[in-house]
């Protein structure tokens, strides 16, 4: 339907905007990162296009092509807070990349470092653990235990203002 919507007047940018999630949907990352520069060359003015292609980019791991399309949204819409959302969720994602990493690196000292002096880890079935160097702490002893990677993803994301709480799921590796 989106191609025929297309083909009818090929700058109706919602039919390119459709056609970029149902391609994605169907994993065919070619058509959907084409419609959605389409979608940007059909309503340059707009800041849904970018935030759309942004999505498309950060959901495929390419973390700097979606700031860098969250930013020219913003750009032109500053009260896009969809855009502003999604530049934090970039932000976390980076984080969470990081400290699988820091966990297969075996680095106790990075995956504290992810943390502010205060922060917290809410491990499952245990106590709280308080503060970077209790965390930096639990994490070597997890680590040592045998623990060498782990997949985060994120459950869900609650942004309010100037703080955003996430809630994510794992999958250990030993």
């Amino acid at each position: 339907g989106f191609r025929r919507a297309i083909a009818a007047d090929a700058n109706f940018a919602g039919a390119y905007n459709g056609l970029g999630y149902a391609a994605m949907e169907n994993g065919d990352d070619a058509l959907a990162e084409s419609a959605f520069r389409d979608y940007i060359r059909s309503a340059p003015n707009e800041a849904n296009p970018h935030d759309s292609i942004g999505e498309f980019y950060m959901l495929r791991g390419r973390y700097d092509e979606a700031e860098e399309h969250f930013t020219m949204a913003l750009a032109i819409d500053p009260d896009f807070t969809v855009s502003a959302n999604n530049l934090v969720r970039v932000g976390i994602e980076r984080s969470d990349r990081r400290f699988e990493q820091a966990v297969a690196d075996g680095d106790a000292d990075a995956l504290a470092a992810l943390y502010t002096q205060t922060g917290q880890l809410l491990p499952p079935n245990e106590s709280r653990v308080n503060g970077r160097d209790a965390i930096r702490e639990y994490m070597a002893g997890l680590m040592s235990a045998g623990i060498d990677g782990l997949e985060i993803s994120t459950v869900d994301l609650f942004i309010s203002d100037d703080t955003a709480t996430q809630i994510n799921a794992y999958a250990v590796h030993v």
